[in-house]
């Protein structure tokens, strides 16, 4: 049950924005590999991350100067 708990506070953690290494800190880990046993993302927050990550290249891609090759 106490490692169950871990899994939970580890991945609400991540998926609050947390960055790895403090997680890693917190729960006592040497290095990063182990903490990453322990964060388990919902296929809703991957959704999401995914849905903000195109609307940051689209916006990132109507900047670019006309000249500029864009990748498709």
């Amino acid at each position: 049950m106490p490692y169950d708990l871990r899994h939970t506070a580890a991945t609400r953690w991540a998926e609050g924005g947390t960055d790895i290494a403090t997680i890693a800190a917190w729960l006592g880990h040497a290095n990063l590999r182990s903490v990453q046993k322990y964060i388990h993302p919902s296929l809703d927050h991957l959704n999401a991350q995914a849905e903000k990550f195109e609307q940051m290249w689209v916006a990132a891609q109507e900047k670019r100067p006309a000249g500029k090759a864009r990748l498709q």
